[in-house]
């Protein structure tokens, strides 16, 4: 209320903006505690000694400490990634779970700085194994789909290298796609679901 052109609050109206204000304060500490744990444990126990091995030298990482930096080496030694710091030009190691100090802190070292999630990285050095299609022989149970279509059953003939599309010859017909019939491949018979990752070899 107003009283001579002063803005006095009655009591339950101040009991109101009291109570509004604890539950802001409430909810914002909540969430600052729910992302730091969030963030904290995304990365917990992992080891960067089996991530990043076979990592080229030369490999974009991020640091939360030195901001961008340079895959050197793993070296066995305390502190075994071994970076390079971009402005600096000098060397710097982490621990084999990315941190600055091994006994204490959290995981500072990320695949960049936007993706700082270990578990979601994908190194792009490793070329997955697939399967070869050149490998099938005649009279191979396969299963094979066109497009769109249903797999099905079939027995492979040849792969006919002068046609673009359906090179794969079968006893009933020609088909763009072919994979062995196995243990791995049989629960796709009569679907259209996705082959298993070893066998789409078309991605590569």
């Amino acid at each position: 209320m107003i009283q001579h052109g002063i803005l006095i609050y009655d009591g339950r109206e101040t009991a109101q903006r009291f109570n509004r204000l604890i539950e802001s304060t409430i909810e914002f500490h909540r969430s600052k505690r729910n992302y730091n744990k969030t963030s904290k444990d995304m990365n917990e126990n992992v080891d960067l000694i089996k991530i990043l091995k076979n990592c080229p030298r030369g490999f974009k990482l991020y640091s939360a400490v030195h901001g961008e930096i340079t895959f050197l080496s793993i070296e066995d030694r305390k502190y075994p990634i071994g970076v390079l710091l971009k402005n600096d030009n000098c060397k710097a190691h982490y621990s084999s779970s990315g941190k600055v100090f091994a006994s204490q802190g959290e995981c500072v070292l990320f695949p960049s700085k936007v993706q700082r999630d270990w578990s979601k990285f994908t190194a792009p050095w490793l070329k997955k194994e697939r399967f070869d299609p050149k490998t099938l022989k005649p009279f191979d149970r396969v299963i094979c789909k066109n497009g769109i279509d249903l797999w099905k059953t079939e027995l492979f003939s040849h792969y006919d290298f002068k046609r673009k599309y359906y090179p794969f010859r079968c006893v009933g017909n020609g088909y763009l796609y072919c994979i062995p019939y196995n243990n791995d491949t049989k629960h796709l018979v009569g679907t259209t679901d996705e082959a298993p990752e070893y066998y789409r070899y078309w991605e590569d």
